[in-house]
């Protein structure tokens, strides 16, 4: 049978968690600490006037989300969606299928190109809603994860918050 002691891991032998600390440590001088920082709660944003949206689309064309500062039109919803979330991908299928009630304009706005693929967002975009790439418009937003709505209405957020389902996003589209 042999000796068990000797055979070594697939990957090869087990380094004791000691050693693989004390190596990390000398690597960045310190040793890391458990979890990262947190971040400061989220402002919330209701009643603070919209920012303007511009971005590229998934073919590399400029866009940008017309009437969201000036009050131009009733209600939009911004979507921020991504083509990798587990949750997105409810939200996503939702609009290809079904339209928003009471939002007579829906935009979808995903990581600018530099953190996003675009022919994976092209191919999740639904004929009928616009989608535009923007890290920017996540940041102006105060967006740390998705998915993630903001209503504007009249040129004011008038709703925002994170999405769990598309019954979540059409609660929130309604009660604005």
């Amino acid at each position: 049978m042999g000796d068990l002691g000797a055979q070594l891991h697939p990957i090869g032998p087990l380094v004791p968690s000691g050693a693989v600390r004390a190596k990390l440590s000398a690597l960045w001088g310190r040793t890391r600490p458990s979890r990262p920082p947190e971040r400061p709660p989220r402002a919330p944003r209701v009643g603070l006037p919209a920012a303007a949206v511009a971005g590229v689309g998934p073919a590399g064309e400029a866009m940008s989300v017309d009437g969201l500062s000036s009050g131009g039109e009733d209600l939009v919803a911004l979507l921020f969606l991504t083509s990798s979330c587990h949750g997105c991908r409810e939200i996503w299928a939702g609009l290809g299928h079904q339209g928003l009630p009471r939002a007579p304009r829906t935009v979808v706005v995903t990581p600018g190109p530099e953190l996003e693929d675009r022919r994976k967002v092209a191919a999740l975009a639904p004929k009928d809603v616009p989608v535009l790439m923007s890290a920017r418009a996540w940041a102006d937003y105060d967006v740390s994860r998705s998915p993630f709505a903001v209503v504007v209405r009249d040129g004011r957020i008038a709703g925002e918050g994170p999405l769990r389902s598309w019954a979540d996003l059409c609660g929130l589209v309604e009660r604005r």
